[in-house]
């Protein structure tokens, strides 16, 4: 459990530590710590803890080279470019949003507006910018005439679905998360 200080005992410790006496009185002692009743906060949303979603996570990772070359040198139908970040929020120690209209700050440093798509998601507003390292990416995704490529995580997530009708939805995929070579049919 988390433990803190509330202001009062806050300020009553510094007070006790600030103004000694000068007539040799022993020290009163400080307060005890306080525990608050903020819980802990869970590691991760529990969708993320599937391991179909975990496997989507390590091969969007894999295939990251593949999004940066198409994020740098884009095809004439290329585009809405985004990566899913883990990153803290108020409710999860790791959380998890798409963010958009990247810019290189660093090196391995990055930026990225949090997408629309996450706006009913209280934890992250709509447009705000978020600071991350390359290493927090856990999926990435961009249209391609039209149609998602990436988007490992989503993919999987419809697949837990299984009563739901996802066709509509599957049909914005290509069927190949990555773009296949000159000759390759989809």
């Amino acid at each position: 459990m988390r433990r803190g200080l509330s202001s009062v005992a806050l300020f009553a410790a510094v007070a006790a530590c600030s103004g000694g006496s000068d007539t040799g009185d022993a020290e009163a002692p400080l307060p005890p710590l306080i525990e608050t009743d903020a819980p802990e906060l869970p590691d991760q949303p529990p969708l993320y803890n599937y391991a179909s979603i975990k496997a989507a996570m390590a091969a969007a990772q894999e295939t990251l080279p593949v999004f940066w070359a198409q994020f740098s040198a884009p095809g004439d139908d290329d585009d809405q470019f985004k990566v899913k970040i883990k990153h803290p929020s108020d409710a999860y120690a790791i959380d998890y949003v798409w963010v958009e209209y990247l810019q290189e700050t660093g090196e391995t440093r990055w930026s990225g507006a949090v997408m629309i798509e996450n706006g009913g998601n209280d934890r992250f507003r709509t447009g705000d910018t978020l600071m991350f390292d390359e290493t927090d990416i856990v999926d990435w995704g961009y249209t391609e005439a039209g149609r998602l490529r990436g988007s490992y995580t989503t993919r999987a997530m419809l697949n837990l679905a299984p009563e739901a009708n996802t066709d509509a939805l599957r049909a914005r995929f290509h069927d190949s998360p990555i773009p296949l070579s000159e000759g390759d049919a989809e």
